[in-house]
């Protein structure tokens, strides 16, 4: 009996140290932080500035060496810091005379009314695209490359007409007739309703490529309302070229580098992003007019556009758009709280309807409305769009304390809201082309643009001028002031680059805190090689190729997990077939003993009447 209990207290033991094992794993898993460390390469090329005028130790001691990149909601980082390794160099005489040369063959004068002089100047208008395509093709030239961001900085002052210091001087003095300005321009033509839109006062221009280039000559623009180069000279009395004016140019450039590299090159996300085999774009369009019945609401949006870009952002997955069209009507809640939500506010005729009752009606925190619309698929990433085409020139809005300041109230065409997307467009934006000047008759504003954008938002893609307007003059739908459907090439590199950061993090996790056993070791080996080749494509900059890699890599450090997992189950049978095995073991035993026990006793029956034992 003593050899019986002991037995089932060392297998009692047994299991409870098993137990705290298991549950020790299981901690350590849910508490494990891995970081990640990264180098983004960038060339920086000056362009007609004189290396005489710059101190490149200085300037690279003011640009940022190294960012913690951050999910910007819910405000903590992602867990990657870029170390920046910049080259700095002076474009060639060649180059410059090149350059020079191709723009005065492409150049277009134009007597017009100039927004930030709010009167007419001759004006000089370069095609953005073609100056880019220009320099990409000759990328060579500049020792660069395009596995590496390329910032232009250019001074082109003398070289092409643009405003002069003594015409600053006649700027103060409100004479601006004779004004020569040069700016960069892109025309853009909506594609649902064929507005044409003329994006005309850019001094900056890039994303087709790695290529960014800017004009620090050019301008000045009513977007940005940055001085050119040399009108912020004038204003300040430098002298350049001597020994403050070497610095102050300096710290001139390193600011507009600084706004690059922040805003283009390694921004942050507005949310992490989601990596996904499937997403799922669910549309519905709501019709609100009551005034105008043209367009047709169905051709207010262009699906297959949406699809298209979506899969250019995202090649690795299967993207859906799913569009479908009501009245507001059909939901006499939603009509209710519609108008209830219009803001009386008349202040220059604006008009909007406040977007936070909306939301928070449909918001899943808040009255949870959304799940009426939409219907959540479980193996996809669902991102739900709700637009509203609104009577009149409605539009929705924000409301602040601070706009009693404002002179009139800010309307949106659409916010990016983490678990759904809201969008409205006025019907006059859907013909807006009838109230311009010129007029472009039945010509308007679409929903395709504005929802991409949006949908951009949603995947974790932020405003590319957070940091600096000179970024808004960029080849993206994430830009504002461009009409562009497409995401620029620095919007991919972001978004592939997070996602293989993601799963790269993701598996060097599972294989620290995986145990090592024969049938895990050749997975966990397999899993690093292909870690180390994401690596080296991240390296170069071929971020598809490294997504591939680190997916694969994914794959097995989940095996290994799966394994482990599979070998703590089977640690578990074995270890209650030996509870089971001993009790069992134990009661046999004891019952065995006792029986002999009873058989010796049973043998010596006694005589009432005699001493010795009957046989």
């Amino acid at each position: 009996m003593i050899k019986a209990a002991l037995a089932l207290i060392i297998l009692f033991s047994l299991s409870n140290y098993l137990e705290s094992v298991t549950s020790h794993v299981s901690e350590t898993t849910v508490e494990t932080k891995i970081s990640r460390t990264c180098t983004i390469k960038i060339k920086i090329v000056l362009v007609g500035i004189s290396r005489n005028l710059v101190n490149v130790t200085y300037l690279e001691w003011n640009l940022p060496s190294s960012k913690h990149q951050m999910y910007l909601n819910p405000g903590v980082t992602s867990g990657v810091r870029y170390y920046l390794n910049y080259e700095i160099a002076f474009a060639s005489k060649d180059f410059e005379n090149s350059f020079v040369e191709y723009l005065r063959s492409i150049g277009v004068s134009e007597n017009l009314k100039n927004p930030f002089f709010k009167a007419n100047t001759t004006n000089l208008f370069y095609s953005a695209d073609l100056v880019e395509a220009w320099l990409r093709n000759r990328i060579s030239e500049l020792n660069s490359s395009h596995n590496v961001y390329t910032l232009l900085l250019a001074n082109l002052t003398g070289y092409v007409p643009s405003v002069t210091p003594e015409q600053y001087d006649a700027y103060l003095n409100k004479s601006i007739n004779e004004l020569t300005p040069h700016y960069y321009n892109v025309t853009y033509i909506d594609q649902d309703l064929g507005m044409k839109v003329k994006r005309r006062w850019m001094t900056s221009w890039g994303g087709c490529g790695r290529l960014y280039y800017i004009d620090l000559s050019a301008g000045p623009s009513n977007i940005t309302r940055q001085l050119p180069l040399q009108w912020a000279v004038r204003s300040n009395n430098i002298e350049l070229g001597s020994t403050y004016g070497i610095k102050w140019l300096t710290q001139f450039l390193s600011d507009y580098i600084y706004g690059a590299v922040e805003g283009l090159f390694i921004p942050d996300f507005i949310y992490p992003p989601r990596l996904s085999k499937k997403y799922l774009v669910d549309i519905l369009i709501i019709d609100n007019r009551t005034d105008l019945k043209a367009p047709q609401i169905d051709m207010t949006l262009n699906s297959l556009m949406i699809k298209s870009e979506l899969e250019r952002l995202l090649p690795f997955a299967e993207v859906r758009v799913n569009t479908r069209f009501m009245n507001v009507t059909e939901s006499p809640e939603l009509t209710s709280l519609v108008i209830s939500s219009k803001s009386p506010t008349r202040r220059r005729n604006a008009t909007i309807v406040d977007l936070r009752p909306i939301y928070y009606w449909l918001s899943e925190d808040g009255e949870g409305h959304v799940k009426d619309f939409f219907n959540k698929t479980v193996d996809s990433f669902n991102i739900p769009v709700m637009a509203f085409i609104f009577t009149c020139e409605y539009q929705f809005g924000f409301t602040f304390k601070e706009d009693v300041e404002y002179i009139y109230p800010h309307s949106i065409w659409g916010v990016a809201l983490g678990e759904l997307v809201l969008v409205s467009h006025s019907s006059r934006d859907l013909v807006r082309g009838n109230f311009t000047e010129p007029k472009q008759l039945g010509k308007g504003f679409g929903l395709t643009h504005t929802i991409l954008h949006e949908v951009g938002h949603m995947l974790g893609l932020a405003h590319p001028f957070r940091m600096d307007l000179t970024q808004d003059f960029v080849a993206s739908v994430m830009a504002y002031y461009p009409y562009e459907y497409r995401f620029s090439q620095f919007d991919v590199d972001t978004l592939l680059r997070g996602y293989v950061d993601l799963l790269i993090m993701s598996s060097t996790a599972d294989i620290e805190e995986g145990r090592l056993t024969p049938f895990t070791y050749w997975l966990s080996s397999s899993a690093k090689k292909r870690l180390e080749i994401a690596d080296r494509y991240y390296e170069n900059m071929n971020y598809k190729e490294a997504l591939i890699a680190s997916m694969e890599a994914k794959n097995l450090t989940s095996m290994v997990s799966e394994w482990n997992q599979l070998l703590l189950e089977i640690s578990r049978i074995l270890m209650i077939i030996i509870l089971t095995a001993g009790c069992t073991v134990v009661v046999v035993v004891g019952l065995y003993l006792l029986h002999r026990k009873c058989q010796n006793h049973g043998c010596h029956v006694y005589c009432l009447n005699g001493s010795k034992p009957i046989q």
